[in-house]
């Protein structure tokens, strides 16, 4: 079983870790708006406490390989980082070409930022952690937020004001083989576009359907596989060699019998 080795050297990360924080706007459609921006380092230590106070909830957890039919409680999830490797390619070439805080002139579009890149260095290794953010303007919306000084209250200007989150909804560890760790599917999904990925990816070998005799139309479900009860389903065994080859196997008759015996509550003889 994978585990993430980081989640057992977390007070070791707290005190002697490095960071790298990146802030971006990041789009797969409109490309042409999406910027990084490399934020200062003055509250490294700061940032450091606040992830690992996050992941230190996640220390005792199972880790399971990402299924997209159902998510386990007390689990987080990986997969290849194959299966996000294009999006992936393009937020590293996105940081590869950021200017610090100081001389970015995206600075103050900060407020905008969608997304944050940390790269942590501990023990001669480098992983990413990534949160998703929201827009300063609709966290605070319907909001104003204040500065109490001693003696006033100072109203804050919202495009002046970055809000950040610590919440790690990934972790890329690029060490071989490399994997992507998931602690919240449903911003990762978000962040990566993931589920027409894994469209992408089932329809690419959907073809090994046909094989499957115990299918009266083999075509129809082939057709279907953009539908999600389809794609996520195949999605669980489409990179199962060994398990492929058993269901070419499988004959109506022995497909029913262990329908039946396994799944009595779920399937009756008329289905």
């Amino acid at each position: 079983m994978v585990n993430l080795d980081m989640l057992k050297d977390l007070s070791d990360i707290e005190s002697t870790g490095k960071v790298n924080l990146f802030a971006l706007k990041f789009s797969h459609r409109s490309k042409g708006d999406n910027f990084v921006v490399s934020l200062p380092s003055n509250q490294s230590s700061y940032f450091r406490e606040q992830y690992c106070s996050f992941l230190r909830s996640f220390a005792g957890f199972e880790c399971r390989r990402f299924d997209p039919v159902e998510k386990k409680d007390n689990t987080y999830e990986f997969m290849p980082l194959e299966r996000i490797s294009e999006i992936w390619k393009d937020i590293v070439s996105m940081i590869k070409g950021s200017v610090d805080f100081r001389n970015s002139q995206y600075r103050n579009l900060l407020p905008s930022v969608n997304l944050t890149l940390c790269e942590l260095t501990y023990k001669g290794k480098t992983l990413w952690l990534g949160s998703q953010q929201r827009k300063t303007e609709s966290l605070f919306k319907g909001k104003h937020p204040f500065f109490a000084t001693e003696n006033e209250l100072k109203l804050l200007s919202l495009d002046k004001l970055i809000a950040l989150s610590f919440n790690v909804d990934f972790i890329v560890d690029l060490e071989d083989p490399a994997m992507v760790y998931i602690f919240n599917r449903e911003n990762f999904v978000k962040i990566f576009n993931f589920y027409d990925l894994l469209k992408e990816h089932v329809r690419a070998k959907s073809e090994v359907i046909k094989k499957w005799t115990f299918l009266n139309n083999p075509v129809y479900i082939q057709s279907q596989v953009e539908t999600g009860y389809v794609f996520k389903g195949l999605a669980r065994i489409i990179d199962d060699d060994k398990y492929l080859k058993l269901v070419e196997t499988v004959n109506p008759s022995e497909l029913k019998k262990r329908l039946m015996d396994k799944c009595p509550d779920l399937f009756s003889s008329k289905d």
